[in-house]
């Protein structure tokens, strides 16, 4: 049996590209652009008939998708067509210094049999994004050494985000009572740490448990609705990209109103009148899943669906009986 081709992706090259100003066509060509460096690593591609057929196949994609691709790619001068040659792709290193990328470290992805290479690369604009976030949080911390003193008190360990993350939403369910801190710590806990940089004068904010939620990844990617978002979010979990986790707390009756949503920025305080309780819905988790096995979770993950369509049915079914 065959190995699956196993393709070289440049790490924070999907984030980088997205943040310059690129779009979905940029993301979907790059997926072309690795499946050539991948199946002719050491010379230029074949410019006939059978090597487009080839990567077509590989990448399961149509010839006229991988055409149109090739034509993207020539008019953004990643790849020189020749009429002998064949079609010479842009080196790493020159992608790498084009997007201030300062290594040269890869993702090696093996390719699947049922999700497209483009999937893997839209989710890891989102997942590099979360790793980002993370690390500006630590630094910003770091240069703040009193900030750091207060933090490390109150998770009685040394920082880092999902502690941070654990404490500010102890103290937004309990009115800040469950912490006797001077009003500094207090401060830290139910507020968040923010990072601002010249991009277009916007202000970008970190949310200390480096949760992205749909409205931040929705301004990430550029879509001008948070409808596309949500529909990736749910393709990613229905691929095994990713686990998404809703997050729905109970307050206390009397701590808190509607009205202070806003205030807290750990997520939107809403009422609910089924059961007559004040909730605090945060940002849905997602978690990462490895690439080794996603075939299998793949296909364990079609049969669950498979399941539960049935079920539904039959329980309609039952309902009209």
């Amino acid at each position: 049996m065959q190995k699956p081709l196993t393709i070289k992706l440049l790490k924070g090259l999907p984030l980088a590209a997205v943040e310059a100003g690129e779009r979905s066509a940029f993301l979907r060509a790059l997926e072309t652009f690795c499946y050539m460096k991948a199946m002719w690593p050491d010379r230029p591609m074949p410019n006939n008939p059978d090597a487009i057929n080839l990567l077509a196949a590989e990448s399961k994609r149509s010839t006229k998708t991988i055409k149109r691709r090739l034509a993207y790619l020539q008019s953004r001068d990643l790849v020189r067509a020749h009429h002998l040659r064949g079609y010479d792709c842009l080196s790493w290193r020159a992608l790498a210094r084009d997007y201030a990328i300062p290594h040269q470290h890869f993702y090696h992805i093996k390719n699947s049999a049922y999700v497209h290479l483009y999937d893997i690369i839209d989710k890891k604009v989102e997942s590099e994004k979360q790793k980002q976030c993370s690390v500006a949080i630590r630094n910003r911390v770091k240069s703040n050494r009193y900030t750091q003193e207060i933090i490390e008190e109150v998770s009685g360990s040394r920082f880092y985000p999902e502690a941070l993350a654990e404490h500010q939403l102890n103290y937004l369910l309990s009115g800040g009572r469950s912490h006797a801190h001077c009003d500094d710590a207090q401060y830290v806990l139910s507020t968040h740490y923010t990072q601002a940089y010249n991009d277009r004068e916007k202000e970008k904010k970190l949310r200390g448990d480096t949760a992205l939620c749909s409205r931040s990844l929705t301004k990430l990617y550029g879509y001008s609705g948070h409808g596309t978002m949500a529909y990736k979010k749910r393709k990613w979990q229905r691929l095994g990209l990713c686990n998404v986790f809703q997050r729905v707390f109970t307050i206390p009756n009397g701590i808190y109103t509607t009205k202070a949503s806003r205030k807290h920025r750990l997520g939107f305080i809403r009422f609910n009148t089924a059961n007559g309780l004040t909730e605090l819905v945060m940002p849905d988790l997602i978690s990462d899943n490895p690439l080794g096995n996603l075939d299998h979770r793949y296909e364990r993950i079609q049969d669950l669906l498979a399941q539960l369509k049935l079920q539904a049915v039959q329980d309609k079914l039952r309902a009209q009986s």
